[in-house]
């Protein structure tokens, strides 16, 4: 039963440093995005809801990166 413990610690603390390091070494990488709003999207979905524009969806963006 003891390495039965051992290994349902050891894996998750795997887990957690591999991405921990992944998303450090990547981090870099993305530092060029360029992050903006979706008129076009934004701007079809008044238009669908022209009568409750409470229902518009307002969060669409686009983003850019070079990679």
């Amino acid at each position: 039963m003891g390495k039965n413990q051992n290994n349902l610690v050891k894996k998750p603390l795997f887990y957690v440093i591999f991405s921990l390091i992944l998303f450090t070494f990547c981090s870099g990488c993305v530092k060029t995005c360029k992050f903006s709003p979706d008129y076009e999207k934004i701007g079809d979905s008044a238009l669908e809801n022209k009568e409750n524009l409470m229902e518009t969806n307002l969060k669409s963006g686009k983003v850019a990166c070079n990679f």
